[in-house]
């Protein structure tokens, strides 16, 4: 075997052991001689297999429900000890497996690093302590970790735009900022649900509808195609576009309480306000079934996707397409959100 090949695969050696903590270096270089494994491809192959067989992992319709019990289990650590100090490096210690395999499985469950759950975690329960307590600001920067008002003051704005006191006074709910504590059907559903998105190129599209202001929630947007019903006198519109023309809005301003100007209609033409969606470029994900965490793939598409992708959002108008199938109240159909994307520069990657 050439020397370089050696040397790779001595690192592939390491690399697995470190991971999976299971048996010794020994035992990998004998298996790999009596199977005849040698070229990288081949270890990765043989490996990914060995180790699944090795560790039994169960999986239910594609989904390893190891991962879910781990990952579960974690974030009930997380929730009892949600402001000690360090909680990052000590959570992978409870569920018993090795700080690299753990922070790799927490992320591809959740869709969010561990340290990020972590961070809105604490803001939310921040936020939420600010707004019903009447304790002082001092108290709540020592009980949320921090040595000094000015270094909880600094901490806050930086994350929510505004400072503890501004936030007190006016504590509107910042939906992709705040995150409730994952239960275990919200889990299943980031881990099975969330899918990468095709990126295409959509061509212009005219589109007849209404146009009004809706909060961020589905019942809010129901009304408003549902005076589109009563304009069209139909009680179906078939496939159809909701369109949501804040572009220019950055993650800090989205707020549950806030009305946004939105506009619903359809392509085939009617007597009604005219829209005209430019062509470009989108990324789009698509969603089956429970439409009603539809804000989770919002959340991963702002915090995940955009940060590892080679995109970035180009400001324009996001679209949410439903097929003629869609209906929310039986979880019919398809959803597919539609978000307009530019390359990013060499700098920003």
């Amino acid at each position: 075997m050439p020397k370089r090949l050696t040397i790779h695969l001595n690192s592939v050696y390491s690399g697995i052991i470190k991971l999976s903590e299971l048996i010794s270096k020994e035992n990998y270089k004998a298996i790999y001689r009596k199977y005849a494994v040698k070229t990288i491809p081949q270890v990765a192959e043989f490996t990914g297999g060995f180790l699944h067989r090795r560790l039994n992992l169960q999986t239910t319709g594609g989904v390893n429900m190891d991962y879910l019990k781990i990952v579960t289990t974690s974030i009930t650590y997380i929730e009892e000890n949600l402001f000690e100090e360090d909680l990052v490096n000590t959570v992978y210690k409870v569920v018993h497996v090795s700080k690299f395999h753990f922070h790799r499985m927490f992320h591809l469950v959740t869709k969010h690093t561990l340290g990020q759950y972590i961070k809105k975690r604490r803001f939310t329960e921040i936020a939420k302590f600010l707004i019903h307590s009447e304790q002082s600001l001092i108290h709540l920067a020592l009980h949320a970790g921090y040595n000094s008002h000015e270094a909880f003051t600094r901490a806050f704005k930086d994350y929510f735009g505004v400072t503890p006191s501004v936030y007190k006074k006016n504590p509107v709910r910042q939906t992709f900022l705040l995150l409730e504590s994952y239960s275990k059907d919200v889990i299943e559903f980031s881990y099975t649900q969330i899918i990468e998105p095709e990126i295409i190129k959509q061509d212009e599209i005219t589109l007849y509808g209404l146009s009004g202001q809706v909060m961020l929630e589905a019942i809010s947007i129901d009304r408003l195609w549902s005076r589109f019903r009563q304009e069209t006198s139909e009680a179906r519109t078939g496939s159809g576009y909701t369109v949501w023309l804040d572009s220019s809005l950055t993650v800090q301003d989205l707020k549950q309480d806030r009305a946004y100007d939105c506009f619903v209609g359809v392509t085939l033409e009617r007597n009604l306000e005219k829209l005209n969606i430019p062509s470009g470029l989108y990324a789009k994900f698509t969603i089956r079934g429970d439409f009603s965490k539809v804000r989770f793939v919002y959340s991963y598409i702002y915090f995940e996707w955009f940060k590892k992708s080679e995109y970035e959002f180009d400001n324009d108008m996001i679209l949410e397409y439903y097929d003629a199938e869609f209906d929310y109240e039986s979880q019919r159909g398809s959803l597919s959100i539609l978000v307009p994307i530019k390359k990013k520069t060499e700098d920003e990657q």
